[in-house]
């Protein structure tokens, strides 16, 4: 799904659903469908703790509601972007903003102290997802700028002739892991962690 910049006007907003509408179309497609499995993953869970538990109890019944209602959470916003991605052209800018905002909500609503991962930006904007939002709800926002592989390429021909290395950290061996994704997410690095696979 391609980000927009949430400063712009309610016309800024209709033009870039008109201008990245196939994309758009396509990523609330794969969205919607991936959303849908959490309610069979959920349910099996659901049936495997009634299972155990020699009965249907509360727990299990819990978590057969929630990935119901975790699936509509994961599935309305795509359903929204999607909707707007069709009738943009010829539907009312104010409309388009507000049902765009609307689904955007999943950003704005997550828990205070939860988790926010970013994985490369579709669009041409990277600055479209506002940090400044997310302050003061104590969110973890993370992420990883994940770019073509040609783009990859140019920059290793600028290094390789200057003799640039990555700057390694750690080096851990294969049965170390768990160690070396632990090592990572204490964010004790500095610079590349490595693990040996030989």
């Amino acid at each position: 799904m391609p980000l927009k910049n949430p400063a712009w006007t309610a016309d800024q907003v209709a033009v870039w659903y008109v201008q990245n509408h196939a994309r758009i179309k396509w990523g609330a497609l794969i969205c919607g469908c991936t959303g849908a499995f959490m309610t069979p993953i959920l349910a099996v869970v659901a049936v495997q703790m009634a299972r155990v538990a020699g009965g249907w109890r509360i727990w299990s019944v819990m978590s057969l509601v929630s990935g119901a209602l975790m699936s509509l959470f994961l599935m309305l916003p795509p359903i929204f972007w999607g909707v707007e991605a069709y009738t943009a052209p010829r539907k009312n800018p104010d409309v388009t903003a507000l049902m765009h905002e609307l689904a955007s909500l999943t950003i704005t609503t997550t828990t205070i102290g939860g988790h926010v991962f970013v994985v490369g930006f579709a669009g041409d904007e990277a600055g479209a997802l506002n940090p400044l939002s997310l302050l003061g709800t104590g969110i973890t926002l993370e992420g990883i700028a994940v770019g073509i592989r040609r783009h990859f390429a140019d920059s290793l021909q600028l290094t390789e002739p200057a003799g640039r290395r990555p700057m390694l950290d750690e080096v851990f061996a294969f049965p170390e892991a768990r160690a070396a994704y632990q090592y990572v997410l204490d964010r004790r690095h500095v610079g590349k962690v490595v693990i040996r696979t030989k």
